[in-house]
């Protein structure tokens, strides 16, 4: 039916979507200090005109980086890992979404699990001639 996909995850993981302008609690941002930071949802619709695309780019876009200098974007499937068992293809089409509009908005951190050794490398996007710094 669909009516109990994440209902275990939203009631176990409250948090605060609607503060956020966010329609669903699979991806929400929040203020901890001096850093924005986005909850992204790696098993959703990323792409443009989805739902998470679309309030990326709408939360982006109200960061005052006066008051919140830092960005971070955390989610679960990396974008780049050298790791044989979760490969760069599981993360491929979020990253293809979504790393364009962090890289346009300065993002200083992204943070992501999945793979469970950790590892830290730093991206060098050539399009955008930026870097992201990634952790998993």
């Amino acid at each position: 039916s669909g009516g109990e996909n994440w209902l275990a995850y939203s009631r176990r993981y409250p948090n605060g979507h609607a503060a956020a302008q966010s329609d669903s609690f699979l991806w929400y941002s929040l203020e901890a200090g001096p850093a924005h930071v986005m909850m992204l949802c790696s098993y959703a619709a990323s792409g443009p005109g989805s739902p998470q695309h679309e309030w990326l780019t709408r939360d982006l876009a109200s960061v005052d980086r006066r008051r919140t200098p830092w960005l971070i974007a955390v989610l679960h499937t990396p974008w780049y890992t050298s790791n044989r068992h979760h490969p760069m293809s599981e993360g491929a089409r979020m990253r293809e979404d979504l790393e364009p509009l962090l890289l346009a908005a300065g993002t200083d951190l992204v943070l992501n699990g999945r793979a469970h050794p950790r590892r830290a490398r730093r991206a060098q996007n050539e399009e955008a001639r930026a870097q992201i710094d990634f952790f998993y």
